[in-house]
């Protein structure tokens, strides 16, 4: 049996699985249906002969799975079962946990982030276990559900489990295709460092005091204004010491993407990007740069109507993404430095998280064995990203194994996530499983 032949006969039942995963909530940051069995997934996972075991862990449980294959060589899949909340609930079309079916979309919380791309890897087994097979490889799952609250939990529970698992290689599923229709095919992951910014004062005034008292906010203001300018150029003392210049091969798959990423400047009603960057320089801004975001503003009055006021109290927080061979740890104390250089010592620093860092080389057998399946399935061709500007679990995982690692999706283009309305297409669904089959053949082959 072909491929496709085998798409075009089994598609509905591969359709029905993930539907009926996608009506179970798994909210982590909230609780949501967290505590009930697993029964569902596990069943879903035994019928296409995958092995799978729940484990306890601190915070909630993770699922793994194995399937024997033909060869010794092992690939891991990892994906997470949880989900973002569904809220706003009056901003969705359809039940966030419906799995409605429309046309070629199937709605619901999780139908891309992750449910709709780890299944594609598990449905993928599907292929060999109705031709009586087994698969060309060793398959392992890494289910967690604590991906959407920062993964607390996986890293030790991969030391725990080190030995019994083993990889060579590791493909990670989360993501959606490219504006252009190209999945990507991503090598890595920008670190991240995440502070809260504090400004106090003793009490709060009456706004009529603002002529000789000191507001707070505008204490933050002044502080964050010595921290970026303007052109987007982070000023923080040291921050830019430790930033690895891209390679040239790094350089030169920026190039290769011919991606301009104008449809990210139409959503943002500007004319450029910040320094006035266009085209191929503001994407090479954008995969090798750090960043310093103000993500939200805490303080005053800002409920209905008007209160005039100097607050006792501001927060701000922020993120700040980090390249090679930058610290989160080290970030955090530069900020603190930067600050009180500046006369800010009063300036309280709180370092909420932080994670590494992460890359894989481009030659890496499962690199290459992903983009051609990419591009034997997708007329568009896969897009090989450097890096992913934001951030993940990869790189604990890669403390633990050190093996490459790489990742994609197959998520349509605004496929809402994090957002009411998220959606699947089935042309994509289907589309990710044969991509998966064609990987686990290559791979067989390397």
């Amino acid at each position: 049996m072909n491929v496709q032949s085998f798409i075009n006969q089994y598609q509905e039942v591969m359709i029905e699985a993930l539907r009926a995963l996608i009506r179970e909530p798994r909210v982590s940051s909230t609780g949501e249906g967290m505590e009930q069995h697993h029964d569902l997934l596990l069943d879903i996972m035994r019928d296409v002969g995958i092995e799978p075991q729940v484990h306890t862990t601190p915070g909630y449980p993770i699922i793994t799975g194995t399937i024997a294959g033909r060869t010794d060589k092992t690939l891991m899949v990892y994906g997470h079962y949880d989900v973002q909340p569904a809220e706003p609930l009056d901003e969705w079309d359809y039940p966030p946990f419906g799995a409605e079916r429309v046309d070629d979309r199937i709605y619901g919380r999780g139908a891309i982030d992750d449910k709709g791309n780890f299944m594609t890897a598990i449905q993928a087994l599907r292929y060999y276990r109705e031709q009586g097979q087994k698969p060309p490889i060793n398959v392992t799952f890494v289910l967690e559900g604590e991906e959407e609250i920062g993964s607390p939990h996986l890293e030790d529970f991969l030391q725990a489990h080190r030995d019994e698992l083993t990889p060579d290689s590791i493909i990670g599923l989360d993501d959606c295709v490219q504006p252009d229709g190209r999945p990507k095919v991503v090598l890595g992951l920008k670190g991240g460092c995440t502070l809260e910014l504090v400004a106090h004062g003793k009490t709060q005034f009456h706004s009529l005091m603002a002529a000789i008292i000191e507001n707070p906010a505008w204490r933050l203001f002044w502080a964050l204004g010595t921290m970026k300018r303007p052109d987007g150029e982070i000023t923080i003392d040291g921050f830019l010491d430790d930033v690895r210049p891209p390679t040239e091969m790094e350089q030169q798959l920026v190039d290769a993407l011919d991606y301009d990423g104008k449809e990210w400047l139409e959503a943002s009603g500007r004319d450029a990007f910040l320094g006035g960057k266009t085209g191929n320089a503001a994407m090479h801004d954008f995969f090798f740069k750090p960043t310093c975001n103000v993500a939200g503003i805490i303080g005053g009055y800002t409920g209905p109507g008007f209160q005039g006021v100097i607050p006792r109290t501001v927060t701000v927080k922020m993120d700040l993404r980090l390249v090679p061979n930058q610290s989160p740890d080290r970030v955090a104390q530069q900020v603190r430095d930067h600050l009180r250089r500046r006369g800010f010592s009063d300036i309280e620093v709180n370092y909420l998280k932080g994670g590494d860092w992460f890359r894989t080389a481009p030659d890496a057998p499962i690199v290459q064995c992903l983009t051609q399946s990419v591009d034997q399935v997708f007329d568009e061709g896969a897009a090989v990203w450097v890096t992913y500007a934001g951030g993940g679990p990869a790189s604990k995982v890669d403390r633990v194994f050190g093996v490459p690692q790489v990742a994609s999706g197959f998520g349509p283009v605004g496929d809402r996530i994090h957002t009411p309305n998220e959606y699947m297409t089935v042309d994509l669904y289907l589309k990710g499983i044969q991509t998966m089959i064609h990987t686990f053949d290559a791979y067989a082959r390397t």
